[in-house]
């Protein structure tokens, strides 16, 4: 199978973190989780496109935005494509007014780096071997990590909340 593929650095620890989300408001200096969030794309022969960003929700409106630039670089609608919110913890805030202030700064500097992401993955290819796992879900349990106004820690499969289903 042939992949496209790029991975970039959104932002390191020396960006001055103005407004954090995650778990609750956090307040500015606190850590964000590892020294740096990252953004990278795997595109499946031309047809499927994943995209992972270390960030806590994605907007419609960056979710529009990626699905435009992907449109305009490769032909594919959004249908074939996956965005991934993949941070877990705090990071800037980019989404949702109740978790603090938006921090516009990090915002710009996503959309850049998303941008040249998907332009330099378009250049990136390889050969791969891709395998799929195909597991079936624990009684019909499905997990969102992340809801507006639910407290984190009830998202955590534990034996105790399994069995209370």
């Amino acid at each position: 199978m042939q992949i496209n593929y790029c991975k970039k650095v959104i932002i390191d620890s020396t960006y001055n973190i103005k407004y954090l989300a995650g778990f609750s408001k956090r307040r500015p200096g606190i850590h964000c989780g590892p020294k740096c969030l990252e953004c990278g794309i795997i595109i499946f022969d031309r047809r499927f496109i994943l995209i992972s960003i270390d960030v806590l929700y994605i907007s419609d409106d960056l979710r529009d935005y990626i699905f435009d630039i992907i449109f305009e670089t490769f032909g594919v609608g959004s249908e074939s494509v996956c965005v991934v919110a993949s941070h877990t913890h705090s990071a800037p805030n980019i989404s949702y007014d109740i978790f603090g202030e938006l921090d516009y700064g990090f915002i710009e500097q996503l959309k850049k780096t998303i941008k040249t992401c998907i332009e330099e993955a378009n250049k990136n290819t390889a050969s791969c071997r891709v395998n799929f796992s195909c597991t079936s879900n624990l009684n019909g349990i499905v997990v969102y990590r992340r809801k507006l106004g639910r407290d984190i820690r009830s998202f955590f499969l534990t034996k105790k909340n399994v069995n209370a289903t």
